[in-house]
């Protein structure tokens, strides 16, 4: 049986579409902050290569507080 794992389908997205835009933000009339699904998928790894060299592990609880953003989901994969 295969499960739907979301932070799984996020990085095949990656491979398939590492240029395309994964997360925007709109900071101004016509401005955004975008982060690709490469750029992404490169700071979930780094946040998730930061949690594991803190000694957290499976198992172990993290809170995440942030408000509203595109950092928002790239922390929550982190975690995963």
């Amino acid at each position: 049986m295969s499960f739907f794992v979301l932070h799984q389908r996020f990085f095949e997205a990656a491979e398939r579409f590492p240029s395309k835009c994964a997360l925007q933000l709109r900071t101004g009339p016509a401005e955004y902050k975008k982060y690709t699904y490469k750029e992404a998928a490169d700071i979930i790894r780094g946040i998730g290569l930061c949690f594991c060299g803190r000694g957290i592990k499976k198992g172990d609880r993290i809170a995440l507080i942030l408000e509203n953003s595109p950092e928002w989901p790239l922390f929550y994969f982190g975690i995963l």
